[in-house]
């Protein structure tokens, strides 16, 4: 069993997520944590297209979460609803996916798979990048390699880390004490230097890039 912690604005691209989660070959609890702040034209809580894709191995819970008081203008609301949905997680392994993510068959088993057999903490696999217009862009090479990159630090992707409930304190500790743009960079560091991981370097996870990124992306990418 795993839990999925879905922080959302709505967009379009969370049922491409749910669909993906749906046909995992494991059981799935998709903790979805709805923002107050919502994307134009996109879908909300309880929506059919969503009800209608659970099954035996998938079930979605709902949970509307407003905008903290106590939060900084530079702290972000989306890591403090995902140390909402971690704190709420039992299952013995845990995921944070984001809304513009969604995952390949079988990713789930894999992985879980590969941290019992070698005692791991947690693993990550790389991702492929796709743009707006739902074209696939390539690998990335940069942000969810898990090595010192060219930029002189080490960053997994963030939806594809794949943990042990015996180290969600500790992830909840990081995303506290970095809770702004790049905090993915701490927790990527403090993963590799005090819990045993493992990179698998097929790319497993789909995510849509923002149009300012575009550009940088395309320069970081291995192409298809």
């Amino acid at each position: 069993m795993i839990t999925v912690v879905t922080s959302t604005i709505g967009r379009l691209s969370l049922l491409k997520l749910a669909q993906s989660l749906s046909t995992q070959n494991i059981k799935v609890f998709h903790l979805i944590l709805w923002d107050n702040k919502r994307v134009d034209n996109g879908i909300n809580p309880y929506d059919k297209r969503l009800d209608e894709l659970k099954n035996y191995n998938y079930n979605i819970f709902h949970y509307d979460i407003k905008h903290p008081i106590f939060l900084h203008s530079s702290e972000r609301i989306d890591n403090h609803m995902r140390i909402i949905g971690i704190s709420m997680a039992t299952t013995k392994f845990i995921t944070l996916i984001d809304d513009d993510c969604w995952i390949e068959n079988n990713w789930f088993k894999n992985a879980i798979y590969n941290c019992e057999k070698n005692k791991l903490d947690y693993c990550f696999c790389r991702r492929y990048l796709w743009d707006n217009n739902n074209n696939k862009l390539g690998i990335d090479n940069y942000e969810s390699i898990g090595i010192v990159n060219k930029f002189g630090y080490n960053l997994m992707e963030t939806n594809s880390i794949i943990f042990n409930n015996n180290i969600k304190d500790s992830i909840i500790m990081v995303t506290l004490k970095y809770n702004f743009y790049g905090h993915d960079r701490y927790l990527a560091k403090y993963l590799i230097e005090n819990f045993k991981g493992y990179a698998i370097i097929e790319p497993y996870l789909n995510q849509i890039t923002p149009d300012f990124l575009l550009e940088f992306h395309n320069k970081n990418i291995i192409n298809m």
